[in-house]
């Protein structure tokens, strides 16, 4: 009789709506993982994961505690997007931010209302080279600061307290009771034996250090790509110094002495003619 699920049809429209709605949350959140977060986020999809997988295995429509459920993957969902939020946060302030500071620093000034003299200008290209020096190193240095804390936050799973025997345990049912089921003469041969047999504490660590070393190994990965982002900001700053003092000098024009009556101030504060660049005597 189709009655009692036609007159909870209602019920079970609400269930899909929230359980659709839920999805639309875990791809909104999800989308947020920056690539290079993502092998750092390993324990954390696990999590994740975790808080959703009684909805593959055991909750279904008719489920008493499906909105239980629901609460504990939105509580998941919400850790998650927290997570998230302040190390895109952390990368965009504390990282780029800096970055784009280094990349936008002043190594050399150009002559603008007249020529400037070569030993003039090489000392104040060495002050201003000095001053960047500082700078970029205490900016380094935040950066540095701030890839550290990074990975530590990546690195910082809040583990749920769970007995070690449940991962692995064949003396426990799928219920969590002691399992009563006798042992073979097989079995027993090979509990005397010892050396057969990899005991599941042993296993669960084995996979536990094998997930340590992933891990690292990727944070180490992560802080040299920020070292690497740290480097072509500086060649980025280099660079643009080059061809700023390439197009000024290219661009000046040399005022000969027939058109110096026809280039007047007011042309040089229009910026309709560039001053030239040094000022050297010349005696013949």
């Amino acid at each position: 009789d189709a009655t009692p699920f036609r007159m909870k049809g209602d019920i079970y429209k609400n269930n899909y709506n929230k359980l659709e709605l839920m999805l639309l949350e875990r791809t909104r959140v999800l989308a947020k993982v920056l690539p290079i977060f993502k092998p750092l986020m390993a324990p954390h999809y696990a999590k994740l994961d975790a808080a959703i997988e009684p909805g593959l295995t055991m909750i279904n429509w008719t489920s008493i505690n499906l909105n239980p459920y629901l609460e504990c993957i939105y509580d998941a969902l919400q850790q998650f997007d927290l997570l998230l939020d302040r190390t895109n946060h952390l990368v965009e302030f504390r990282i780029e931010s800096v970055l784009s500071e280094i990349t936008a620093m002043q190594l050399i000034e150009m002559p603008v209302d007249k020529p400037i003299r070569i030993n003039e200008f090489i000392k104040r290209t060495t002050e201003l080279c000095t001053e960047a020096v500082e700078l970029i190193e205490a900016k380094s240095n935040f950066v540095e600061k701030a890839a550290n804390e990074l990975c530590i936050m990546l690195l910082t799973v809040e583990e749920e307290d769970k007995p070690e025997s449940l991962v692995g345990d064949d003396s426990i049912d799928s219920l969590g009771r002691p399992s009563t089921a006798p042992k073979s003469p097989k079995m027993r041969s090979r509990s005397r034996a010892g050396s057969t047999l990899v005991r599941p504490s042993t296993t669960a660590a084995k996979r536990k250090q094998q997930m340590l070393e992933y891990l690292e190994e990727h944070a180490h990965d992560l802080l040299v790509y920020f070292n690497g982002r740290l480097v072509d900001s500086l060649v980025k700053l280099l660079r643009s110094t080059l061809e700023s003092l390439r197009k000024r000098i290219l661009s000046t024009l040399t005022v000969s002495m027939y058109q110096s009556d026809t280039v007047t101030p007011d042309d040089l504060k229009k910026d309709q003619v560039d001053v030239p660049f040094f000022a050297a005597d010349f005696i013949l």
